[in-house]
This record gives structure tokens, C-alpha cells and sequence, in this order.
């Protein structure tokens, strides 16, 4: 996978684990896929299907557990996790 590939032209679609085999399985035409990296933190074969579509697609991670606007900050056990998948 690349990192920041900013000229990344189209809408890309939001890739749910029902969805996960029938991406690897058929490749779609689209520009990029967008994940929650919670989804993948407690079950590594989906995160092996996800580094399989990261060979082919651009992949934009929108973590929801990291608590930017919470009263008690930035969650960094919970970005440690993410960081170690």
C-alpha cells in the first residue's frame, strides 16, 4: 500500500467486512475504498483480505475510536492498536 496518493480522481466506496471476499474475488472498477481500521482490530483474516485490497486499490482509514473532540483527549492506547494492524 502507498501512502497519501492525493491525486486520486472519483468517489470511492466505504468496504464493510460482508463485502470483503466478493472485492478480493472480483476487483470493482473503483477509485479508492475507505475502512474503519476497528473493524479489522479483532479478526485477522479480515486483515489479510484488507492487505490484499491495499495491493490493488488506494485505502483511506477513518478510525472512530480515537476520541479527537472527548473531553479526555486523543485515545493513543487506541492508535497504538490501530498502529500495530
Amino acid at each position: 500500500m502507498t501512502a497519501l496518493q492525493p491525486h486520486v480522481v472519483g468517489a470511492g466506496i466505504g468496504l464493510r467486512l460482508p463485502h470483503l471476499t466478493e472485492v478480493v474475488a472480483t476487483h470493482p472498477s473503483v477509485p479508492f475504498f475507505e475502512v474503519h481500521p476497528e473493524t479489522f482490530l479483532a479478526n485477522p483474516h479480515a486483515t489479510e483480505l484488507l492487505a490484499e485490497v491495499a495491493r490493488h486499490y488506494p485505502v483511506s482509514v477513518h478510525t472512530v475510536g480515537v476520541s479527537i473532540g472527548s473531553a479526555g483527549g486523543v485515545d493513543r492506547a487506541h492508535m497504538a492498536r490501530v498502529k500495530a494492524r
